[in-house]
């Protein structure tokens, strides 16, 4: 018998027993009624994860995250939160059986015919501003109602679920808008109407539909790609969380736990993890569980590293019996308008690589696609004029993109060269010309943070494009 077990196998109460050690930072809950709290650790994000919340934010689009279970992807969403102030994260968890109505209202009509028939006409009142009462708004009908502020919903699973789900969440992404059928009914009646929104509180609805002022920051977090619809996917800005790597790790150790106090048993652990597992499937989770153990029940560090081996092996074993039939090579994924190459092995780390364009001057690029436009055999002369100052302007922002993002600039020169040829052809292959105008978007959307008024231009390009198509 172990001196840290608190539960012995005996069955017998015992008041001498140890009483529960304190649960892991990352097991710390607090809920308030109708919303979900959390006290927000310092988690550590890379620049690249900043970068790209920072374009959702200024786009106004969801972000889409493709992470593997473990790596505490979750954690963007509340750190935005806590950040800007924007209140709690309304939480909006996904199974096989979600639809798109359970994330933006319920009707309680059963309990409203209960009332009526239990209820003495005396006392019971079925007037169409009562209604209201037997609404209750779900997370993403909250966070489109309308308000100064956008809230932060977090959307944890979506490939849980069909392709159906994220194809009808497109039309509410796009129109930022929804109806409510059974309170639009009832119009001419009643034209306001109060309602439970997901915090419990309530709120008026005109006319039975809710459109938002501020649209929302949506964390959209995927463990898959199966049952990813197109449209959502061109809809958001992408992102990918990998594994951190030991550097990351102890960013990540020393923003939940107190590192300075514990810096070299943390340092060892983390070493021993490393070491041992060279196969790199040991998530953030685990390892911050391992160090949680070490730390609070004392024992030696090989027996916690190999107890938690021998849980993380068996929690592998459906992953990775499935790891041959769930692969998904060169996978054309559309992320934010842009595509990129992936490859997605379910039992295997996340990988996914930019398809790059070949690293010559922007400028000579660009120059040769101005004079390849006159020789498209289709449209209208003056259209292609158009075009062609279109392209004028991109080689001129181009020159404005900094150091750090000129593979992008070189990516989308290239992207409009290889689009602009395809279409000159007689018979041209619109399957490569919609990839290349996909990925000019997504080089596109990588700059426009620092050069905000090239994201336009590229647009205008696109759909000059298309109609030359």
């Amino acid at each position: 018998m172990k001196s840290w077990w608190v539960f012995r196998g005996s069955g017998q109460s015992n008041k001498q027993s140890n009483a529960l050690p304190p649960p892991p930072p990352g097991r710390r809950f607090a809920f308030e009624q109708g919303g979900r709290e959390r006290k927000v650790q310092p988690y550590p994000h890379s620049q690249v994860e900043i970068e790209q919340v920072n374009v959702a934010l200024y786009l106004r689009r969801p972000l889409l995250i493709l992470s593997r279970p473990g790596y505490n992807s979750t954690a963007l969403a509340f750190s935005v939160a806590n950040e800007l102030s924007l209140g709690q994260v309304l939480y909006w968890p996904i199974s096989r059986n979600t639809n798109l109505r359970d994330g933006l209202y319920t009707y309680d009509a059963v309990s409203r015919e209960q009332d009526a028939q239990i209820a003495s006409p005396e006392i019971y009142t079925d007037s169409d501003a009562d209604i209201g009462k037997y609404f209750r708004l779900g997370p993403l009908g909250t966070a489109l109602l309308p308000s100064d502020r956008p809230r932060v919903l977090l959307i944890d699973g979506i490939d849980r679920n069909t392709n159906e789900l994220s194809a009808d969440l497109t039309h509410i992404i796009g129109g930022g808008e929804f109806i409510i059928p059974e309170l639009m009914r009832l119009y001419y009646n009643a034209e306001f109407i109060e309602i439970y929104n997901y915090d419990n509180e309530q709120v008026r609805i005109k006319n039975g539909i809710i459109r938002c002022t501020s649209f929302p920051f949506i964390c959209i977090i995927s463990y898959g790609t199966s049952n990813l619809s197109e449209e959502l996917t061109n809809q958001c800005v992408g992102l990918e969380i990998k594994r951190p790597n030991k550097e990351q790790l102890k960013q990540i150790i020393q923003a939940s736990f107190n590192y300075e106090t514990h810096d070299q048993e943390i340092t060892s652990i983390i070493d021993e993890i490393l070491t041992q597992s060279k196969d790199s499937q040991y998530t953030t989770e685990t390892i911050l569980d391992t160090i949680w153990m070490a730390l609070v029940t004392k024992q030696p560090l090989s027996e916690i590293v190999n107890q938690l081996r021998r849980l993380q092996n068996t929690t592998n074993t459906h992953e990775k019996s499935d790891s041959k039939i769930l692969q998904y090579h060169a996978k054309q994924m559309f992320f934010g308008g842009f595509v990129q190459q992936m490859e997605v092995n379910m039992g295997d780390q996340v990988n996914i690589s930019n398809v790059t364009g070949s690293v010559i001057n922007v400028d000579s690029i660009l120059e040769n696609v101005s004079q390849n436009i006159s020789t498209i055999p289709r449209g209208d002369s003056n259209y292609k004029d158009e075009l062609k100052l279109l392209v004028k302007e991109l080689k001129d922002l181009s020159r404005e993109v900094p150091e750090e993002k000129k593979p992008d600039a070189e990516k989308m020169a290239n992207r409009v060269d290889t689009a602009i040829k395809e279409v000159a052809k007689n018979d041209p292959d619109k399957e490569l010309i919609k990839f290349s105008l996909e990925s000019l978007k997504k080089a596109a959307s990588n700059i426009a943070a620092l050069v905000p008024s090239i994201l336009p231009i590229v647009i205008q390009i696109v759909d000059h494009i298309k109609k030359l198509t």
